[in-house]
């Protein structure tokens, strides 16, 4: 089974990859495969420590209702506290410009 935690954290660093690029040109499906062939041998050991556990589909259905459980409290809470800021009388909030300096030597 040594091969497939090498294949999963393939797919798991892909898939994010593809996620975060946003395009599914040749160049970015290509680049990904790279960019997670890369990772998967660099960092296989730190992210997979039993190898008998990590292509048991139970676990991912946990993972992954785990995952939008805890995305769901923190996005509803969100969206509470921004409405309970709307809706306040006073308005509880400071609106403001705010002024930074800098000092740049170059245009670049």
């Amino acid at each position: 089974m040594g091969v497939g935690k090498y294949i999963t954290v393939f797919i798991m660093t892909y898939v994010v990859y593809l996620i975060f690029s946003g395009s599914l040109s040749l160049y970015d499906l290509t680049l990904g495969a790279l960019v997670a062939v890369i990772v998967s041998l660099l960092t296989v050991k730190l992210l997979i420590t039993h190898d008998v556990k990590v292509l048991i589909p139970i676990r991912l259905g946990w993972l992954i209702a785990y995952f939008i459980v805890y995305f769901l409290y923190y996005e509803v809470k969100a969206h509470t506290d921004v409405i309970k800021r709307i809706l306040h009388p006073k308005m509880p909030i400071n609106p403001g410009i705010v002024r930074v300096p800098y000092q740049v030597k170059s245009d670049y």
